[in-house]
């Protein structure tokens, strides 16, 4: 499980374009432990994957559960003047 939420604590880093190396001065951890969280060989604790994901902008959830098969993730878009669409 661990090895999981690492990866996706990776997936989200990179999708972003961030380097190891800006989420360890982001965030405060070092570039070291970052790397072994992500690579499964560190627990990650509540307030480390809080850090982390308040750096990334992503929801905490989004490292500890995968969406079910065949649903997407929703997106919502606010047009000026007439709220949120889905």
């Amino acid at each position: 499980m661990q090895g999981n939420v690492g990866s996706k604590i990776r997936d989200a880093r990179k999708e972003q374009n961030i380097t190891l190396r800006d989420l360890s001065e982001r965030s405060g951890l070092s570039v070291s432990q970052l790397s072994k969280l992500e690579n499964g060989k560190a627990r990650l604790t509540v307030d480390v994957a809080l850090m982390i994901a308040g750096v990334l902008h992503v929801p905490v959830a989004s490292f500890l559960f995968s969406p079910k098969p065949g649903m997407q993730a929703r997106r919502s878009i606010t047009r000026a003047g007439s709220g949120i669409l889905h």
